[in-house]
């Protein structure tokens, strides 16, 4: 399989038919999810996965492609989570209901878009310490403006050893936006996990 015919099956995922705010549930663009999931590809090829956060279930779906050994998709969101379990329907991949912080399974490799904190301040780095703890590495995407910060939050538990930039369309989906689109700066970055941190 090659990216183009990854990021068609991506992008023919049933999408989130209700987006709630307070969990930021904007969908990882289909071309960004294959990007990733083939830029990760020796981290995901037989190995433990985790999706925190799962939302569709995009990155589970990828890894499921990759040939991942075992997948998890994590998400608090019920709704999310059904429409989760109709995409990844047949791939054996296991679906688990509840706060991120709750899921305990050692994993070889997280991938995951979190909240950006934008409605619960904070959010970001639950995700991050959840992924330090069970992960040995970790593929996030956030806001270009806050990798000082995950820098600071990562001091001696995780080093970044990879990063990509991309520019992510965020659709019109809520009351208070004032436009279809808005276009912000997003940074993949690679954490290898410091198991001695």
């Amino acid at each position: 399989m090659n990216k183009k015919e990854l990021e068609k099956i991506i992008g023919s995922l049933e999408k989130l038919k209700v987006k709630k705010v307070l969990f930021e549930q904007y969908e990882t663009p289909p071309d960004i999810v294959a990007d990733i999931a083939f830029i990760a590809m020796n981290d995901i090829n037989g190995k433990v996965v985790a999706d925190l956060g799962c939302g569709n279930g995009a990155f589970a779906v990828a890894a499921y492609y990759m040939g991942a050994r075992e997948i998890h998709c994590i998400e608090i969101d019920e709704d999310a989570l059904k429409i989760a379990e109709n995409n990844c329907r047949g791939m054996g991949i296991k679906m688990h209901l509840g706060d991120v912080r709750n899921f305990n399974i050692k994993v070889n490799t997280v991938l995951m878009n979190p909240p950006f904190g934008y409605q619960l301040p904070g959010a970001d780095r639950i995700f991050i310490i959840k992924a330090l703890e069970i992960a040995d590495v970790i593929y996030t995407l956030h806001h270009s403006d806050a990798i000082d910060y995950l820098k600071k939050l990562l001091y001696k538990r995780g080093e970044i050893d990879f990063e990509k930039d991309y520019k992510l369309n965020i659709p019109y989906g809520f009351k208070f936006h004032s436009r279809e689109y808005k276009k912000i700066d997003v940074k993949l970055i690679r954490i290898r996990v410091k198991k001695d941190g």
